[in-house]
């Protein structure tokens, strides 16, 4: 991940990401966001990664900030084409699809801080799943030198599994009709 974003990106850069195409009602201003990423940290780069990045850029141009925007557009093209290099020529092929969101993931988990829709409006699994590698990768590394964090996942799972099976389970609540009189 260093090797790919250094070069663009220095060593401190926040990011933001923006699910653009999907509608989320309208409790749910992306330009709201985009105005909170652009004004917390000016100093620093602010990496964009969206699945409609010119709509997201136009959005930030409309807000008008001085800070500096960078996308995966902006990083070095051979590193990006390189980001599945190490599997074997038909995985490559086969998982070509996933180059552009793979480098945006790595990049949003890397940053120094994140910004997105907030997480009870905005339903994307894209940024939960983004937020949820920056925690695991705030844990401190296992004896093996990896950061395992299946324990999070599964609880998170169970967690899940349990609710939906409760719903199941809650007993018929219709009441009645009143006798005729």
């Amino acid at each position: 991940m260093r090797a790919l974003g250094t070069p663009v990106l220095g060593t401190e850069y926040d990011a933001l990401h923006l699910r653009i195409t999907e509608v989320f009602g309208r409790s749910w201003d992306p330009a709201s966001t985009v105005r909170a990423a652009l004004a917390a940290n000016t100093s620093r780069l602010l990496y964009v990664a969206s699945d409609n990045l010119d709509k997201a850029l136009e959005l930030i141009r409309a807000a008008g900030s001085p800070r500096r925007v960078v996308t995966r557009r902006d990083l070095d093209a051979q590193r990006v084409a390189d980001v599945l290099g190490y599997l074997p020529l038909a995985e490559r092929r086969r998982g070509e699809f996933m180059r552009e969101l793979l480098v945006d993931v790595l990049t949003c988990v890397h940053a120094t801080a994140f910004f997105r829709g907030d997480r009870y409006q905005v339903k994307t699994t894209f940024s939960n799943h983004i937020e949820d590698q920056r925690h695991c990768r705030a844990r401190p590394p296992a004896e093996s030198g990896f950061r395992d964090c299946s324990d999070v996942d599964v609880a998170m799972g169970v967690r899940a599994l349990s609710r939906a099976t409760a719903v199941r389970r809650l007993p018929d609540r219709t009441v009645p009709a009143p006798p005729a009189l």
